[in-house]
């Protein structure tokens, strides 16, 4: 049954089931995931990715987000950023997230503090906000 349901359809049908019984969280980690045969009766290339905000403390999510390709998991990670109400809320984020714009969003943007692995191979890693970054 589920592989005949439009994946945005049911997105907004879990999230008005999740948004009256959400507490604000002490911290949210962001991350991504491809979904192997989810799309049986797509074409190949059709796939679709998700990418979620979790409590850290309850591991429930707080909000989700499907797409396919389009900017890819970094802009859709940024989309997402703007259903929470994230001023105060400490953000972890998986390195395939790690970019200046997606931190700078995070802080700037949704007044949120930002946890993040940095790699040395990372050429921006140097102009990071604050100054930090890997030397």
């Amino acid at each position: 049954m589920l592989a005949h349901v439009e994946p945005s359809a049911l997105e907004r049908v879990a999230q008005s089931w999740i948004a009256p019984r959400w507490r604000r969280p002490q911290a949210l980690a962001g991350d991504g995931k491809r979904i192997r045969s989810a799309n049986r009766l797509s074409p190949a290339d059709a796939h679709w990715e998700t990418v979620s905000l979790v409590d850290h403390r309850s591991g429930l999510p707080v909000a989700s987000r499907s797409y396919q390709k389009e900017g890819g998991e970094p802009a859709a990670m940024r989309g997402l950023f703007e259903e929470v109400d994230l001023p105060g809320i400490p953000v972890t984020l998986d390195a395939g997230n790690t970019s200046r714009e997606t931190i700078l969003a995070l802080q700037e943007a949704h007044g949120a503090d930002t946890l993040v692995p940095i790699k040395g191979n990372a050429g921006w890693s140097e102009q990071l906000p604050g100054g930090i970054g890997t030397r």
